[in-house]
């Protein structure tokens, strides 16, 4: 058995696409290694889960009272292996990890994003984090990261790009148009390393300069620069073509694909300090069959991959005449979506992305 521990609460609105991630890995877990659990927090309290099915929840309103849950599940389920998401360090995970190299207990950790300085916002978090986390390489094996890294803090990396479950894989059902483009960019929350600003002002800059196109653009998210991207919205004039839908369900969500013809990932990952990765939402719009746009080199594709049009890593408006033409290069290839959905089954599920990791724990057993 295989315990998935995370430090974050699953259940939020803007938490939809890690707990699909998280799902999606521990079916790919199952299969090659048995039974898999994931725990997740709401800072009230603490559940462990399989699937969409609550195994048992424990009261855990501090971090420190969570460790002490997940030390028990482990004692109780008499588990030799683990998979962490790190959530930022402080005294209390360095005693939980401190715990299991006691016990015997193999980890494997996964670092989501790195470098991860970017992305921090709490003063706090980042002062414990770089007081304690020099301390995690003596009690983990080995690290996961959707990076580029062959080591971080020492440890051996196993590189990973993010995937997307088999099973979710359903092409959208959008027929192109004559002279029109419809993007859609799906977000829980706004980050301003989204950059979507560069896209509303690109959108902007060919009405003025007299692109004859049709164009929308479907945001799909809350909060962040949710504010910062109205008020341009509204300062452009941009109000019939950008349309903001909030939060959707899957099946809300796929309605909005299936309006689209174009997917627009992360466009100013330099604010994070990033310049290579693998986000979540890359390889969903590809399940979709559907083109993509974005600011970063994708580690899923090689340069000449067709279907992606990579833009400059800055804060420059979209040359919205780059992209219709891209738009128009793609739209001629028949089974263009075929392609891409393809490609996504073949080489970005969970169940193929994850192997290293298995194969990793399978040694480890022998």
């Amino acid at each position: 058995m295989l315990f998935y521990i995370t430090f974050v609460n699953l259940n939020e609105a803007g938490s939809v696409g890690i707990r699909k991630k998280v799902i999606g890995q521990c079916k790919a877990f199952e299969k090659g290694l048995g039974r898999t659990y994931y725990t997740l927090w709401t800072y009230e309290v603490a559940y462990l889960m399989h699937g969409e099915d609550i195994v048992e929840t424990d009261v855990a309103v501090s971090r420190k009272d969570y460790v002490e849950v997940l030390q028990n599940w482990l004692e109780k389920y008499h588990i030799k292996q683990t998979y962490i998401r790190y959530a930022l360090c402080n005294k209390y995970i360095i005693l939980f990890l401190q715990y299991q190299r006691v016990n015997g207990i193999r980890t494997v950790m996964e670092i989501p994003t790195y470098p991860y300085e970017g992305e921090l916002t709490n003063s706090r978090a980042k002062v414990e984090d770089q007081i304690y986390y020099k301390q995690v390489p003596a009690y983990i094996d080995v690290i996961t990261t959707y990076s580029e890294h062959k080591e971080i803090w020492g440890r051996k990396c196993i590189c990973l790009t993010n995937g997307i479950d088999r099973d979710e894989m359903i092409m959208s059902k959008k027929i192109p148009t004559e002279q029109s483009i419809s993007m859609v960019a799906v977000s829980g929350t706004f980050c301003s390393w989204h950059g979507y600003e560069r896209l509303i002002t690109g959108i902007k800059n060919y009405r003025e300069n007299g692109g004859g196109y049709k164009i929308k653009l479907f945001l799909v998210g809350r909060r962040g620069d949710e504010e910062l991207y109205r008020h341009l919205v509204q300062k452009y004039g941009l109000e019939k073509e950008i349309i903001f839908t909030g939060w959707l369900d899957k099946e809300a969500l796929s309605e909005i694909f299936d309006k689209a013809d174009i997917a627009v990932s992360t466009l100013a990952p330099y604010k994070a300090g990033i310049e290579a990765a693998s986000p979540l939402k890359g390889v969903e719009y590809a399940a979709k069959g559907m083109p993509m746009i974005c600011g970063y080199k994708d580690l899923r594709f090689t340069d000449d991959y067709p279907y992606l049009l990579q833009v400059p890593n800055d804060d420059s408006p979209l040359d919205m005449e780059r992209v219709i033409y891209f738009w128009k290069r793609v739209r001629v290839i028949v089974d263009y979506k075929e392609q891409i959905h393809r490609f996504a089954k073949d080489y970005l599920s969970w169940d193929f992305i994850m192997q290293p990791v298995i194969e990793l724990y399978n040694v480890s057993q022998t």
